[in-house]
């Protein structure tokens, strides 16, 4: 039984590990694009500047229910992943963090 149980909740740690995954890979393809709309630069650019640029990368990224959970996350979300753009120095990895679509695993 002991076997049975922690089979099950293996399978449920793997399915939720692996949708994070997807989450965070499709994040970095949405950073990349919103430095290359914006040029690298994020010091002009205002929150709600970042929430349209941002629903429309979930649109183009993702299609239902993803889509929404994207969309509602980043405006969640989006003041945090600002400051973080700003940053000097900062990566794609930190963005996504900041976004809510990848872990910090350390």
């Amino acid at each position: 039984m002991k076997v049975i149980i922690f089979a099950f909740l293996f399978s449920i740690f793997v399915s939720i590990f692996a949708q994070q995954n997807d989450y965070c890979k499709t994040c970095y393809k949405i950073i990349n694009d919103l430095k290359e709309e914006f040029n690298q630069g994020f010091d002009g650019i205002t929150v709600n500047q970042l929430i349209k640029a941002l629903d429309q990368e979930c649109k183009d990224a993702l299609g239902g229910s993803n889509e929404m959970i994207c969309i509602s996350t980043a405006k969640k979300n989006a003041a945090k992943l600002l400051k973080v753009l700003r940053k000097k120095g900062s990566n794609n990895n930190q963005a996504c963090i900041a976004l809510g679509f990848c872990k910090n695993i350390v």
